[in-house]
């Protein structure tokens, strides 16, 4: 085991890892067997950003994962699955985040400074020569509320 990951150097990720084990106890596993199995856990996810394991080994705790078994312990390659799973997820909101202000620098200048609408009703209050030159998709809550084109006319 190597020394960055062993318990002793890493506390935060130990507390976690002794925390979700503990809600999965283990008959008749003796001291050492505990310290062990408690080693080879720091070990698998010591290479992992801790607020990943915190976050990950939170929802394991609270039953948010369909995929684990709710009454046995998750093996540290699950939890490292998940945590990969979630790092990946995480990279992928940061990556779409900082591509937003680019995105707003190829639009015109007269639609980058429009404000958005936030509603489907917003949007029909436009007037009609601000109305956005292509199709609007509002979202919320995951599901479309509304579905808008420029109308099309003489000159278009």
């Amino acid at each position: 085991m190597s020394s960055q990951s062993s318990p002793e150097n890493n506390r935060p990720l130990v507390e976690i890892v002794a925390r979700l084990l503990a809600m999965f106890p283990v008959q008749g596993q003796t001291a050492d067997g505990q310290r062990l199995r408690l080693a080879g856990y720091v070990e698998a996810l010591g290479v992992f950003p801790l607020a990943a394991v915190r976050h990950v080994a939170g929802a394991a705790m609270r039953g948010e994962y369909e995929t684990l078994n709710r009454t046995f312990a998750p093996t540290s390659a699950e939890l490292a699955d998940l945590i990969r799973a979630h790092v990946a997820r995480e990279a992928k909101v940061r990556e779409l985040r900082a591509a937003r202000p680019a995105m707003q620098s190829v639009l015109p200048p007269a639609i980058a400074v429009m404000p958005k609408p936030r509603s489907a009703d917003e949007l029909r209050a436009l007037p009609p020569g601000s109305r956005i030159t292509w199709e609007e998709m509002l979202i919320r809550g995951g599901r479309s509320i509304g579905r808008f084109e420029t109308p099309k006319g003489p000159g278009r």
